[in-house]
């Protein structure tokens, strides 16, 4: 039985890094969206009207978060961990969210979109055209 070291730079297993670097999976990063999503929504409709100062501090936490989030799931897909700033923007955040939902771990070293990826994609892609066309 032969070793694959190539993941970690040759480091001999006695010194590998405890900490993984691999970042967030898909259904954590979606399930850590929701969640954080449905607490935000609720914070903001029953306590926030009742607590002025959480009208600005929930917003923030919530982007931070999604931000936070989107940077573990851009390392595990193999992207740059930067583009996670792009989420604050609105329309651009598609861009980002949508291939942290859709492609599988380390993307970007084989190029290849699995079949649980292109149900995820085409999901998505029907959940967004109802939305343009219900919306206007």
């Amino acid at each position: 039985m032969t070793d694959d070291y190539r993941m970690y730079g040759d480091i001999r297993p006695e010194k590998r890094p405890i900490v993984s670097n691999l970042g967030l999976k898909r259904l954590p990063y979606f399930l850590r969206l929701f969640v954080t999503g449905i607490i935000a929504g609720l914070l903001a409709g029953f306590v926030a009207p009742h607590l002025t100062e959480l009208f600005v501090i929930i917003p923030l936490v919530y982007w931070g978060l999604l931000t936070y989030f989107t940077s573990f799931r851009l390392r595990n897909i193999g992207y740059k961990q930067w583009y996670a700033i792009l989420v604050i923007i609105p329309m651009i955040n598609i861009f980002v969210i949508l291939p942290c939902l859709v492609l599988p771990e380390k993307y970007a070293q084989h190029r290849k979109l699995d079949s649980a990826g292109q149900k995820t994609l085409i999901a998505c892609i029907i959940i967004l055209g109802i939305l343009v066309v219900a919306g206007g």
